[in-house]
């Protein structure tokens, strides 16, 4: 199993980015950052902002899809275009599934709708 979340690096460690907290992912015991948290960055000062990184990655490398008939309604509150064949995936291990009209069909749209990273349990 993967457990992708925020974990706070060992405050006690003799580094200069202990206490600090980034977006990984553990296996078998094993942890390692992902997304921009993997990418040369010092480390988050809550759990929260690690979160957020994670996000934006998240925006940033989304995949953009649609099924040739329309199966859900567009996820962006206040939207009332009815129902899209549309959507995004977005996230690590299993991808959530973001329903999107044309309109939404697009980072901005998406980012309107995929407002919280969290803890994803994936195999």
């Amino acid at each position: 199993m993967n457990y992708h979340q925020a974990r706070q690096i060992d405050p006690k460690a003799d580094r200069p980015d202990a206490g600090k907290w980034r977006y990984t992912n553990m296996n078998d015991g094993r942890v390692w950052p992902e997304g921009y948290c993997a990418q040369g960055c010092p480390g988050h000062d809550t759990p929260e902002e690690a979160e957020a990184h994670q996000r934006e990655y998240e925006l940033d490398h989304a995949r953009f899809e649609g099924l040739s008939e329309p199966w859900g309604d567009c996820e962006v509150p206040g939207c009332t275009s009815g129902r899209t064949p549309h959507f995004a995936r977005v996230g690590p291990g299993i991808p959530t599934h973001v329903q999107l009209c044309a309109e939404h069909l697009n980072r901005d749209g998406l980012a309107l709708a995929f407002t919280e990273v969290g803890q994803v349990i994936s195999s």
